[in-house]
């Protein structure tokens, strides 16, 4: 299962500063900010491609390294009113015009990158460009699609660029964030395409050192190290300078038990996970005062099984599809995988989502296993299969592979053959690239702004070959309709309505089989405080998305 966007705070508990608080908003008292220390970090995978961002596939770990890394121009926050909004964060300011087709971003004046290089129109422009994959040695597989519909990326005086685009484009300030992932590259790392995964040079709170060649702080498959930015532009809310910690060392710890004892034992400093069951463990250590624990479901991604549609899959074919949505409980994966904590999920999108639907208004199809043997016998019909035999794929996580082996029960219960395979997670991104599966465990599609999702659905880029990184290649022209009317319409309420028909569409066509709404949970020793990040350089709230959960502002009491 991979992450691939959004969120922000959710869950349950109460707060505070004191130990073995567990909260889901700023606590009230933590205390004054102590600075030192180290800040030992366990990920759920590592990131074996490195971090050159326009062309690296991150998952939820790699997003939380490039967070301490690389700022981004802009940052998801609290609207208030329980929404997201972006605001600027290395930009000063960015704004559109009238029709939203040029948009003005004006970046900070002073900040430097970690080789003292200065952020100025330039290196924005440069890195933009290599987003839009005008450096063919970097290559920028994804954000080529992110960003096609950007016309051109000029230079209007030091600090000022202007991004000209081919269509109207309402939320283009949600894609200069990217999930975390449109950090800002300093030019000499995007001038050395054999070093760039490595010698990483950001803006962010923490550098790495020494990546010029192959003895530096990242050591595959067992550390990154990175110590504090001296020269970081940031300062918390009195006016410190941030980060606090001297230096921060993530660890790629896959089996989450051990990630979970590696904490418990000192090992760790903070954890994260989407292990429900590990999840109900940590509340109750939370709650007698062993550690701190933050919990965020808020804009969730959704865990889902992701189908394959095309033509070499079983699943092209609706009733195949149907077969499988009425033989699964997705009920029964909560309740044995996720203690039964998070909330069951009938549409991709989040109830704080713009694009959500009443479930009542949904016909997504629920348990029916007479159903399931009709919608069989259906597929057998058209296809002239004696079977409806498939394989389900998962990283070798025991409690992937265990949610594996439950659909695959149910499925088998309603009359279909069901193997399954798994790849480390390291290696699922590029299984699910390469269209190399016909029914997946997958996590994606988190909050904000629905227009960010268009890159997964999508069905053709704008040259019309396939859109590759529409992973379940689904060729919909209704969703294809949906997004390019969505993307352009500036009233808000009307934006709502036309991106409420993508729940719909997906009901009809079972394209996705959706599982639940994702809980993601922080926990860090019960002198770690700062879990929940600083307020934000705009003054507003901060929010924490999916798996990013900032690390510029732990300290240890």
């Amino acid at each position: 299962m991979i992450a691939a966007a959004c969120g922000g705070s959710g869950g349950s508990g109460g707060g505070g500063g004191e130990t073995g608080a567990q909260f889901d908003e700023p606590p009230s008292d933590e205390g004054t900010p102590k600075r030192g220390g180290k800040i030992v970090y366990g990920l759920e995978a590592e990131t074996g491609g490195g971090w050159c961002l326009p062309g690296s596939q991150l998952a939820a770990g790699g997003i939380q390294v490039a967070g301490a890394i690389y700022d981004t121009l802009t940052i998801p926050a609290s609207d208030g009113e329980g929404g997201v909004k972006y605001v600027p964060f290395l930009a000063e300011s960015v704004e559109p015009n009238d029709t939203y087709t040029e948009w003005t971003i004006k970046v900070r004046e002073g900040v430097l990158f970690h080789d003292g290089t200065p952020l100025n129109a330039e290196a924005v422009k440069g890195t933009l460009d290599a987003f839009r994959g005008e450096n063919p040695a970097i290559g920028a597989p994804l954000f080529t699609f992110v960003f096609e519909k950007i016309a051109s990326v000029d230079v209007v005086d030091d600090l000022t660029v202007m991004v000209t685009t081919e269509v109207p484009w309402v939320a283009f300030d949600a894609f200069l964030w990217g999930t975390g992932r449109v950090g800002m590259v300093a030019p000499a790392q995007l001038a050395a395409p054999d070093t760039c995964n490595r010698n990483l040079i950001g803006t962010g709170p923490f550098r790495i050192v020494g990546c010029e060649t192959e003895d530096c702080g990242w050591t595959v498959n067992d550390k990154f190290v990175a110590e504090a930015n001296p020269d970081y532009w940031r300062d918390d809310a009195n006016g410190e300078q941030l980060p606090y910690a001297d230096a921060v060392e993530f660890r790629p710890v896959v089996d989450v038990a051990q990630r979970v004892n590696g904490l418990k034992g000192g090992e760790l400093n903070v954890i994260h996970t989407t292990d429900g069951q590990q999840t109900e463990n940590l509340r109750r250590d939370a709650e007698a005062g062993q550690i701190n624990l933050f919990e965020s479901d808020f804009a969730a991604e959704t865990s889902y099984t992701m189908l394959n549609t095309s033509e070499s899959s079983p699943f092209s074919n609706q009733h195949a599809r149907l077969a499988l949505a009425y033989a699964g409980d997705p009920q029964e994966v909560i309740d044995i995988t996720q203690a039964g904590l998070p909330q069951r999920a009938l549409q991709p999108f989040a109830p704080d989502n713009i694009a959500y639907n009443d479930p009542e208004d949904l016909n997504f199809p629920k348990q029916d296993l007479d159903k399931a043997r009709e919608e069989i016998e259906l597929y057998k019909q058209d296809t002239g299969e004696s079977n409806l035999s498939f394989t389900v794929l998962s990283t070798t996580d025991p409690g992937t592979v265990k949610i594996a082996q439950i659909l695959q029960s149910q499925a088998e219960e309603a009359g279909m053959s069901v193997t399954l395979e798994q790849v480390e997670q390291t290696q699922i991104i590029n299984t699910a690239l390469a269209g190399a599966f016909q029914a997946v465990l997958w996590r994606n599609h988190p909050g904000g702004d629905p227009d960010t999702q268009y890159v997964w659905w999508y069905s053709v880029v704008e040259s019309g070959a396939p859109n590759f990184v529409n992973f379940g290649r689904i060729k919909d022209p209704d969703i294809d309709r949906i997004f390019t009317e969505g993307r352009s319409e500036t009233d808000p309420a009307a934006r709502a309505e036309i991106y409420k028909e993508l729940p719909k569409v997906f009901a009809e066509q079972a394209y996705n089989l959706w599982g639940y709404y994702t809980l993601w949970a922080f926990a860090a020793a019960d002198n770690v405080r700062g879990l929940f990040p600083p307020t934000l350089p705009s003054g507003d709230e901060p929010v924490v998305i999916a798996s990013v959960q900032p690390v510029v502002g732990i300290w240890f009491d």
